[in-house]
């Protein structure tokens, strides 16, 4: 073949750390498990510049319905020998976002700029000064804000620390209500109109209702979920109501009831505006594969009705644990307990 240039060259002599000269299919992830093994064995005697770089790619999507994919052990088979997962836009995102904000945190400053600043402001403040006034008069050699000199004193990086501030030690820090940040875009293709169309396509998916009941401000509460069909309600203590203790107990249930049979008990999963449910995501993707183990939906907002038949669940179990009341005391135990008496209640009235 003639030479057609740098083009053919790249071709025939690709350079790059991940190039990949051969591709082929086959039908079964454990016949790709096997293929992966043998060219695993090759590169332990191959020299270094003879090892093959060898990763398997599986299309999700594509495979969405086999059934090879769910066993765990076909899981455990593609977590071994998979190259990377399938790009998803919002998780890249996401994950840029939590580098950024990493890269913001903790002390700027190199060790040379905090001994130049110690050496300025130590010295001054055990002379009776204040920090506001040293930084006023020094401000073109410190070189960095007067609230970043507070925060490297809190830290302990000067040789003074907050009992040497002649008034920071007379003020106690202001209690600040606890900020919980929902990401609104998660509920686009979610809210309850979004529910209704998914019922119309799959009239045959049975509906589960997800909630939380909250004790005191701040302690334990429960998730509670409703399974409407059978009127049967779980609830799990938790030790505080965030999206990582919901996840939690969802990965849980996954792993105890196995792939199969939990998206068959939980092909829809409706919930409210709660901040412990603002990561659908999370919620629906399995930790080691990430193909949908369930759908999630939110109600309207200030709309409890469209989840009734948990409301109604919840007035049971407020009969026993009043609103207000503290949960910290109890364990799942208790709940358990809890909920048979909760029944009892219902089948009497």
């Amino acid at each position: 073949m003639p030479d057609t240039g740098s083009g053919h060259e790249q071709h025939v002599h690709p350079q790059g750390k991940d190039i990949y000269t051969a591709l082929f299919a086959v039908d079964k992830i454990q016949t790709l498990g096997k293929y992966y093994d043998e060219f695993k064995k090759l590169n332990d005697t191959a020299p270094d510049d003879k090892k093959l770089k060898v990763a398997a790619i599986f299309s999700y999507q594509a495979n969405e319905d086999m059934d090879d994919g769910a066993d765990e052990h076909s899981q455990e088979l593609l977590e071994r020998c998979m190259l990377k997962r399938i790009y998803d836009p919002a998780d890249a995102h996401e994950m840029a976002h939590q580098s950024i904000s990493e890269s913001r945190t903790g002390i700027l400053s190199n060790e040379d700029d905090i001994a130049r600043i110690n050496g300025i402001i130590s010295p001054l403040v055990k002379n009776g000064q204040s920090l506001h006034q040293i930084y006023i008069e020094h401000v073109d050699e410190i070189m960095c804000s007067e609230k970043t000199l507070y925060n490297y004193v809190d830290a302990q990086l000067f040789d003074i620390r907050n009992i040497d501030l002649l008034r920071k030690v007379k003020y106690r820090p202001r209690y600040k209500q606890p900020e919980f940040k929902v990401d609104r875009g998660c509920r686009i293709g979610r809210n309850y109109s979004d529910f209704q169309k998914f019922l119309e396509a799959n009239p045959e998916s049975t509906v589960v209702q997800m909630d939380s009941v909250i004790g005191r401000v701040g302690g334990k509460c429960l998730l509670t979920i409703h399974f409407v069909e059978t009127s049967l309600m779980l609830a799990f203590l938790r030790d505080s109501n965030t999206s990582a203790s919901v996840i939690q107990i969802i990965n849980l249930l996954d792993k105890v009831l196995g792939n199969k049979k939990f998206s068959r008990l939980f092909p829809v999963i409706l919930t409210d505006n709660g901040s412990e449910f603002s990561n659908p995501k999370g919620i629906e993707k399995r930790d080691t594969i990430p193909r949908s183990r369930t759908n999630v939906f939110y109600c309207d907002p200030s709309a409890p009705y469209q989840k009734g038949a948990c409301e109604v669940n919840h007035e049971l179990i407020r009969r026993i644990l009043p609103k207000g009341s503290s949960f910290d005391d109890l364990t799942q135990k208790d709940i358990f307990l809890c909920k048979i008496i909760s029944i009892l209640i219902k089948e009497k009235s």
